[in-house]
């Protein structure tokens, strides 16, 4: 005999959202070790040849000391 109470409507919108979500939900299971979602890539160099000097490396000076006499 059918029962006639109204919850097969909630039965068939749980089994909608378990079939929408389950691949999103085994996709993230086999993803979590990757943390690279959501994130940006390194900085691309910077262009050669556009004429600005090179820096220097860090520990030496920029400008030399003046000897005043």
């Amino acid at each position: 005999m059918l029962r006639h109470d109204g919850l097969w409507l909630y039965a068939l919108l749980g089994t909608f959202f378990y079939i929408l979500f389950s691949p999103q939900l085994l996709w993230a299971v086999v993803r979590i070790r990757d943390g690279s979602w959501g994130t940006r890539g390194a900085a691309p160099p910077p262009p050669t040849g556009t004429g600005c000097p090179p820096t220097p490396p860090v520990g030496v000076p920029t400008v030399l000391p003046v000897r005043v006499p």
